[in-house]
């Protein structure tokens, strides 16, 4: 391997601080517009070819510089933007291809899963379950575990990764699967921004698009939050694992103050199974009570990610937080099943995915 990498023989573009579009490198494909400030890379390569990637790990050797990697730039904290470190951004390499033969697809990192990746699978009736929102670049999405669509009864999305193509930390190409350098290929498969190597290329197990979407979808006050949250915790492994279960507050355009909603979108071949899938989320008891009810209505993928382009909005600053929460803040009530605790207020709570498996 060469120790020298002259920084013209890129057929990306190789930016430093001081040129005119060094902040477009760093930023421009960032979905977060909530930019670090206190954060500024050595240089920021922006990929032409996979060979772009090699030779930037051997430059990034080379001058002592670490590595951090940006596929689609979807990371609200920004995790590619690293202080003193070679980025390199992916979103140049477009590969994508499908084999009839074995139903595996051949992906570049910066493939956007919901636009661009399952449009093409649909063309040959197959689909991966990628990230909701449609923008989000499959790299970093499957290098994190990739919590996509129906979850609940698929997996995880990177269980679905067969091989991954990379570049290791001494700056060489090779392909990693379960038998050749398996310890790339595990560690690939929830390692996130701390994964050592720079994947260029996933090759992805599809699966049969299903035929027909319904969803169901109950708004209720958030007065009945325990209840209707204890009803849901004790029966959704009941539920089929061809059903995608969500809970979470939220305020409606209307304007009028957060409601919980219980949903379920069904991934089943006909309406038949569809009704049947979703039925025991119609038996709720407080379905009586619910300001909204829509029941197995027929929907598309499309419809679907519609309504997640509206709920991640780009151009807008976003903040994430999490918390662990060691304390009770309200007595249980009198009747709860056991291990059943109020441990926030209704409203604080915005999202919970069930995924638990089915009976």
């Amino acid at each position: 391997m060469s120790t020298s990498v002259h920084i013209d023989r890129f057929s990306g573009t190789l930016r430093f601080p001081g040129d005119a579009d060094f902040e477009e490198g760093c930023f421009g494909r960032v979905f977060n517009a909530r930019r670090p400030s206190d954060r500024t890379p050595a240089a920021v390569l922006t990929a032409g070819s996979e060979q772009d990637v090699v030779d930037g790990v051997r430059l990034a050797l080379e001058r002592g510089w670490q590595v951090a990697v940006r596929s689609g730039g979807h990371s609200w904290a920004a995790w590619s933007v690293r202080a003193d470190a070679l980025l390199i951004d992916l979103g140049g390499l477009r590969e994508l291809a499908y084999d009839p033969r074995t139903g595996i697809v051949t992906a570049s990192p910066g493939i956007k899963g919901g636009d661009e990746l399952n449009p093409y699978l649909g063309e040959f009736g197959r689909f991966f379950n990628g990230g909701h929102c449609p923008s989000v670049g499959i790299g970093g999405f499957l290098l994190q575990g990739g919590q996509g669509w129906n979850a609940r009864g698929w997996g995880w999305a990177a269980e679905n990764v067969v091989a991954i193509d990379v570049v290791t930390a001494e700056g060489e190409l090779v392909r990693a699967d379960e038998t050749h350098h398996s310890d790339l290929f595990w560690a690939a498969r929830g390692a996130g921004p701390g994964f050592f190597g720079v994947v260029t290329r996933f090759h992805l197990r599809t699966r049969p698009l299903p035929k027909h979407l319904a969803h169901t979808v109950h708004a209720y006050p958030l007065d009945l939050f325990d209840e209707v949250m204890t009803w849901l915790h004790g029966m959704h492994h009941t539920v089929s694992d061809l059903v995608e279960i969500v809970a979470l507050t939220q305020t409606p355009p209307t304007g009028d103050g957060p409601v919980l909603l219980v949903t379920g979108v069904s991934m089943t071949d006909t309406a038949e199974q569809a009704a049947e899938a979703l039925a025991p989320l119609h038996a709720n008891p407080y379905a009586d009570r619910a300001l909204l009810r829509i029941e197995a209505r027929p929907t598309t993928l499309a419809e679907q990610l519609r309504g997640q382009r509206l709920a991640n909005p780009e151009g807008h600053r976003y903040l994430v937080d999490n918390a662990w929460l060691t304390r009770v803040r309200r007595r249980g009530r009198a009747g709860d099943p056991e291990g059943v605790h109020r441990a926030a207020d209704p409203a604080d709570l915005h999202h919970l995915v069930l995924d638990g498996p089915a009976a």
